[in-house]
């Protein structure tokens, strides 16, 4: 077995400069050796009987063999002499010889042999020495490495050693068993004793190669920068290599690139050597993210048969990251091209590519590949984000639905998708239990604070504003350093804002300020700050706030808004006679601001509620000849026709709106103006018109924020004209869109007067049942009525007493009318069960109870028929 450190090359100069004293010569035949390395030819041209005859001859012979390296012949003829001289004086000297010479040849154990009996019968303490050394490299060579460091460490025992290439020689040997800790301190010990910088700087190369073997690369770094900085030597540029490859290993990429730069440039490095300094110095980019220098260096890599493979994928996988898609499209294809995990892995990555280039086609058919008929967690996943967005989400929560189910490591990002894809499709009661069930199920996962944000949105678009709050504060709580925490906080601020308590949203929005710098939404907290003060009445503080944020403000929205509140806090400490006073005060000053047609509307409506009618026009013709493309283009159009009708022109109203509807440019603004003309039309009178408008919302501005509410007025509409089939398909397009909330009850209710008006009781009861369920009380009360009164007609009387006590029971107070109404009916009911106590019992309730005095006139005159 060959060494793994050439010890042989770096030892013959100091063992040769030992060994001189083992050859003196001694007798005057001996001054022959002298010339021995010369007079050889005249030895071997001896008769040989003479050789025989003579020891002398024989040994010179042999000797002199050896140092002209020929070691069979020399061998052979010290053999001779031992065999023919057992006893001669020149035999410890023979043995070493013939050790050397056996292991110049490779005959390691018979070198080992030799070495082994010089050392026994040797005279002097070197000559012992260098045998026993010898007898170790013999046995390592010959594979025997416990032997081989038993006689080094006999060397070191019996002469107290401390030369460096002794603990070199046993450190070998300890590799080789096994024990590299103990290598460590054999080869610290020589590189103490090095005799010099160079020879140290290789006994450093080889302590951070069985530093790194053992893993303790923080060492091994330190070891092969050492041998580095000592200067040229056999190893110098392998330090550099392994050094880089050990500092890759240890994470510590901003090293490896600067020692696998040097290696990578290296002239005395073989090519395969330079080849593999190159792949890692381009891993070690990759990993910190320098995706265009991996890709280059990977490039330059695709012809070497060796490294071909692995620098197509490190460059495939640097143009993935660094958003090269197409090369990592190109060079994924290939690697697809086989067989096996690899290529089914590259398929994937080819999928990914593809899905952020934007072909979604070949993206899809890319995942489904490797997704397979059972299913892939990743690839799954992918896959159904691919045909989400290709705009099939039905389709795609098919896919989403087996990726949770399966549980891999995607099966929460699949939950989030399922729990997404019910908000944006208005199923918001669904939304919220799959958000909820995401956190339940997987509270190590990192998508928490995001469903937590989800859940409480999804909360107050429920109404239920407190748990959404809730939701909000403990995404904050938890994940302060999230992202979306400055979302919340935003959010939990307004809220507080928006419904009067100044007091409670003010350290709110100061986190916002103080905690998160970066935030986008720090401006606005500033403001909000400067608004807290001025509801509280702090109008000299908030003027200040004021100041300062449209001083300081990245944004000009703003600015503007800071800029009037700094002109109204100025108006409450007397600077202006009155609040209609700042506001023109500011819009001289700011003619331009993006607020200004906002203010218009503003003074618009103050003249209104003056009753200065000719001003407020004035005001809001301005808004609509100088801002055509304001937002609130529609409402002065609105407030003006509204204007003109209180003014007793109807007609004139009506022509305002269609001439702004008219002069407003195609886009999403035109669907209010159709709307606002559908409704005055409906006050007119004007049916057809109406329906003509309310229909123009439905069909050309699907998503507008007045769709929901044209399809449900045009229901409300086409039930007064008793069209059924046009009033319950507008319904059916609200129940479509929106499956909780206030407008979803009411369109339930009113779903339920449509099919009770078409005689269908049994689908009517089913919407009444539903509505029967809404927050909002007035929704709420008259569902319950009419499910009482359809069940009294079909002769459910059970179910209609039921209703009608569950109305009393739970609206009484706030409806009396409603609950007078349930109490005489339920009297009914029971004169028609023939139970006229219990009917007795149900009047006197009314006439006993605060309700209107027809309703009490009809329970006395039912009383009076009982009697």
């Amino acid at each position: 077995m060959p060494k793994w450190i050439p010890v042989l090359l770096l030892l013959p100069p100091v063992l040769a400069a030992a060994q001189d004293d083992l050859f003196a010569p001694g007798l005057p035949a001996e001054g022959l050796f002298d010339e021995g390395l010369f007079a050889a030819a005249e030895l071997e041209a001896a008769p040989p009987a003479l050789l025989r005859d003579d020891p002398e001859a024989l040994w010179l012979l042999g000797a002199a063999e050896l140092a002209r390296d020929l070691p069979a012949e020399g061998t052979a003829h010290l053999e001779a002499l031992i065999l023919q001289r057992p006893n001669q004086r020149h035999l410890e000297r023979s043995l070493f010889l013939l050790g050397e010479g056996y292991a110049a040849q490779g005959l390691h154990h018979r070198a080992a042999e030799r070495f082994g009996s010089a050392a026994r019968i040797a005279s002097k303490p070197m000559t012992r020495r260098y045998a026993i050394f010898n007898l170790g490299e013999s046995l390592y060579d010959a594979g025997d490495y416990a032997r081989a460091l038993e006689a080094y460490r006999t060397v070191e025992r019996e002469f107290d050693e401390v030369w460096w290439g002794l603990y070199f020689a046993t450190a070998q040997a300890e590799v080789q068993l096994g024990d590299n800790a103990a290598a460590v301190e054999s080869l610290r010990r020589a590189r103490e004793v090095c005799p010099g910088p160079q020879l140290g700087g290789q006994v450093d190369y080889w302590l951070g190669r069985v530093l790194a073997a053992e893993g303790r690369y923080a060492e091994a770094a330190a070891a092969y920068d050492a041998a580095v900085v000592v200067g040229p030597h056999p190893f110098h540029a392998r330090a550099e290599l392994e050094g880089g490859l050990t500092a890759y290993l240890r994470g510590d990429y901003a090293g490896a690139v600067e020692r696998l730069s040097r290696a990578a440039r290296s002239e005395v490095l073989e090519d395969a050597a330079v080849a593999e300094a190159r792949y890692y110095l381009g891993r070690s980019y990759f990993a910190q993210e320098d995706y265009a220098a991996g890709e280059a260096l990977a490039a330059g890599l695709l012809d070497d048969e060796d490294w071909s493979t692995a620098a197509r994928w490190l460059l495939a996988e640097s143009a993935l990251r660094g958003g090269d898609y197409a090369v990592g499209a190109e060079q994924f294809a290939v690697l697809a091209a086989g067989y096996g995990e690899g290529a089914r892995l590259a398929r994937f990555k080819l999928g990914l590519c593809l899905f952020r280039q934007g072909a979604l086609l070949d993206a899809e058919e890319a995942f489904a590949a490797v997704a397979g008929p059972t299913g892939d967690d990743t690839a799954g996943y992918w896959l159904a984000l691919t045909v989400l967005r290709r705009g099939e989400p039905q389709r795609a929560a098919g896919l989403f639905r087996p990726v949770y189910d399966g549980g891999g490591p995607l099966a929460d990002n699949a939950l989030l998708e399922l729990a997404d894809l019910a908000a944006a499709a208005g199923r918001t009661t669904e939304a919220v239990e799959l958000y909820g069930r995401l956190m339940a199920e997987f509270p190590a996962s990192e998508l928490r604070p995001l469903a937590l944000f989800s859940r409480g949105r999804s909360y107050v678009r429920l109404g239920r504003h407190q748990l959404g709050q809730n939701d909000y504060a403990a995404l904050v709580a938890a994940y302060p350093a999230d992202e979306l925490a400055d979302d919340a906080l935003y959010l939990i601020a307004q809220a507080a804002f928006e419904t009067g308590r100044h007091q409670e949203a003010r350290p709110v929005y100061r986190r916002i300020v103080e905690d998160y710098p970066a935030s986008r939404y720090r401006d606005y907290a500033r403001l909000r700050l400067a608004d807290c003060r001025y509801e509280l009445g702090e109008y000299s503080e908030a003027r200040r706030l004021y100041q300062e944020t449209a001083a300081d403000t990245r944004l000009s929205e703003v600015a503007d808004d800071a800029a009037y509140g700094a002109e109204l806090a100025a108006w409450r400490l007397g600077e202006y006679p009155d609040v209609v006073a700042a506001t023109r005060s500011y819009l001289e000053q700011r003619p331009d601001s993006y607020l200004a047609p906002e203010l218009l509307l503003y003074l618009a409506r103050e003249r209104g509620r003056a009753g200065d009618l000719e001003g407020a026009v004035a005001y809001y013709r301005r808004i609509i000849n100088d801002y055509p493309e304001a937002p609130e283009l529609a409402a002065a159009s609105s407030e003006l026709a509204e204007a003109y009708s209180r003014g007793g022109d109807p007609a004139e109203a009506l022509e305002l709106l269609r001439r702004a509807l008219a002069e407003t440019p195609a886009g999403p603004g035109r669907a209010g103006l159709h709307f606002r003309l559908a409704r005055a039309a409906r006050e007119t009178g004007d049916y057809d018109l109406a329906l003509r408008h309310y229909n123009a919302v439905i069909l050309e501005y699907p998503g507008s924020v007045d769709w929901l509410g044209a399809n449900y007025e045009a229901a409300e509409l086409y039930h007064e004209l008793q069209e059924t089939a046009a009033a319950r398909a507008a319904l059916q397009r609200v129940l479509a869109a929106v499956d909780d909330g206030a407008f979803y009850y009411r369109a339930r209710l009113l779903a339920g007067f449509v099919e009770q008006q078409a005689g269908y009781e049994s689908r009517a009861l089913e919407h009444h049942a539903a509505a029967a369920n809404a927050d909002d009380p007035g929704v709420a009360v008259q569902a319950l009525f009419w499910l009482g009164e359809l069940n009294y007609g079909i002769g459910r009387l059970d179910e209609a007493l039921a209703r009608f006590q569950e109305l009393v029971d739970s609206y009484g107070e706030a409806y009396p009318s409603y609950a007078a109404r349930s109490i005489l009916r339920r009297g009914l009911i029971f004169e028609r069960r023939d139970q006229p106590q219990a009917a007795r019992r149900q009047y006197r309730k009314v006439l006993d109870g605060d309700y209107a005095q027809s309703y009490q006139d009809r329970a006395a005159q039912r009383l009076a028929g009982l009697e």
